[in-house]
């Protein structure tokens, strides 16, 4: 094997670049042809039976995100976010075929994988078209393989469950090298340090100073408690100075915190040098539109599904007014004419318009749905059920089907209702049945004239609305299978978010 080595640079830190390789066309469609022979539903629970979402979980990330602040919510914890140097390239490859081989579940991608990795190939540098460079990649998998990450992450599945073997109170989650460790401080210590421990066995070295402990109470962080203070002693790892952090792409901790706001105002700031070259004259109008449909709306899609409106919402009207801003610029419409033909220019292709959005109208509804996505999982991780006591570190993957039938704790369910996160998703939920009752009566009389198809209509947007609990008992109870209860349809919610 063989394949071309770009440097991608770091967004952070300009002097910084990430190794990825572009492998040739003919090995990238084997290699998804071989995963596709193991079945998720019968190799999930095995393979991946907690911690990991990053592997074969739809939405995983944001999922990820929403269990991590309710985790952080509880009362005492902290929050540790581990940070490993170049991990999938100092990965012994002698480590991963040894766990590949101990899971019959991977077995079709056995043969591929040993021809891929089973002795060092080289890596080619570009420059200008010519090749300037040619690296010897003896250890690690690339970063650009379609099998790196899955074997990568079943090589390191039992570390993840080891390290938090001994300490009970320990919540992990992990999305490929990411690991999140959330618990009291000295369980949270005790994990760290076995991670740790084990990391340097498997020959991958933690960058301890990367490494972030965050306190997610307000001014905590100001005078910790000595139990926080023996763990960063012990494990010198940074304190967060705030009450929030950036995990996984979204904020964890007190969501409505100035770091938070700051942030946030960043992540829009950051899309000026793609607007700015976008309305470049030397850019040709049809792909201007097609940079910035498809590079320049995706990432506030993300933050309003992982973050509350509250918080978001303001953020999101200024991003709507500069992807407006550059939607003039580019096709040279006046503001006037733009107003004129918005509602259009918001439909999606399907209806005719330009498959833009409005992330301010729509926040809400893209919130509440990810929330319900990561029910089941925040259940599962709970163990709530009224009728046993024990409790399970049972797999992700069995969520819907365990969650979905056992009666829930009404105190559990009470708790969460006085947490800031449930709160601020069930005041989402009123806002968005609010819309959609809006959405209702303008409808009802636009279709006055329609006799003969009103009341289907009426009908079907009637059920809509009743598709969008508004007390946390009711969001736990629906969407606690990971679909509506009593109903074939799934994920309704996911609907209702992009319905501008």
């Amino acid at each position: 094997m063989t394949g071309r080595l770009v440097a991608a640079t770091s967004r952070t830190d300009p002097t910084k670049a990430r190794p990825i390789v572009m492998l040739d066309t003919a090995y990238k469609l084997a290699a998804l042809y071989a995963l596709r022979l193991i079945d998720p539903d019968t190799s999930l629970k095995e393979l991946f039976p907690s911690i990991q979402r990053g592997q074969w979980i739809a939405g995983g990330v944001e999922i990820g995100l929403h269990e991590i602040q309710q985790a952080a919510e509880e009362d005492g914890v902290v929050v540790l976010s581990c940070d490993a140097r170049n991990a999938f390239n100092e990965r012994q490859r002698t480590r991963i075929w040894e766990e590949l081989q101990k899971k019959k579940q991977t077995q079709p991608i056995h043969a591929l994988w040993h021809w891929a990795y089973g002795s060092p190939f080289n890596l080619i540098v570009y420059e200008n078209g010519n090749i300037i460079d040619v690296v010897e990649c003896q250890d690690g998998v690339v970063q650009g393989d379609g099998l790196s990450s899955f074997s990568f992450d079943v090589s390191v599945q039992p570390m993840y469950m080891e390290a938090i073997r001994l300490t009970p109170k320990v919540k992990a989650f992990a999305v490929h090298d990411d690991v999140i460790f959330i618990g009291p401080p000295d369980q949270v210590e005790i994990a760290f340090l076995r991670f740790q421990e084990l990391c340097a066995k498997e020959g991958i070295t933690l960058s301890i100073p990367k490494c972030r402990l965050l306190i997610p109470r307000a001014g905590e962080w100001r005078n910790p408690a000595p139990a926080v203070v023996q763990l960063l002693a012990k494990t010198h790892v940074t304190l967060v100075k705030g009450s929030s952090m950036e995990v996984l792409g979204g904020r964890v901790g007190t969501l409505n915190d100035a770091d938070t706001n700051t942030w946030l105002q960043q992540q829009v700031d950051d899309h000026k040098i793609l607007f700015d070259g976008l309305q470049d004259k030397g850019m040709s109008k049809q792909i201007a539109m097609l940079l910035l449909r498809y590079c320049g709306l995706p990432l506030l899609n993300y933050i309003c599904r992982v973050l509350p409106p509250q918080i978001t919402n303001k953020h999101a009207v200024n991003f709507d007014g500069s992807v407006r801003q550059c939607f003039s610029k580019i096709t040279g419409i006046t503001s006037t004419e733009f107003e004129s033909a918005s509602n259009q220019i918001y439909l999606p292709f399907n209806a005719g318009g330009c498959g833009f959005r409005r992330y301010s109208e729509i926040s809400a509804a893209s919130y509440i749905a990810s929330l319900a996505m990561a029910v089941p999982f925040i259940i599962d991780s709970n163990t709530p059920p009224a009728s046993s006591s024990s409790t399970s570190s049972s797999s992700s993957s069995s969520s819907s089907s365990s969650t979905s039938s056992s009666p829930i704790s009404p105190s559990w369910v009470s708790a969460l209702e006085r947490k800031p996160q449930w709160k601020m998703a069930m005041a989402a939920a009123k806002q968005c049945l609010q819309q959609v009752k809006e959405d209702n009566q303008r409808g009802e009389r636009k279709e006055e004239k329609k006799e003969e198809k009103k009341e289907e209509k009426k009908k079907k947007k009637k059920d809509m609305a009743l598709l969008i609990p508004t007390t946390t008992g009711e969001f736990i109870n629906t969407y606690r299978g990971g679909s509506i209860q009593n109903s074939k349809q799934p994920w309704p919610l996911l609907k209702l978010s992009n319905k501008k």
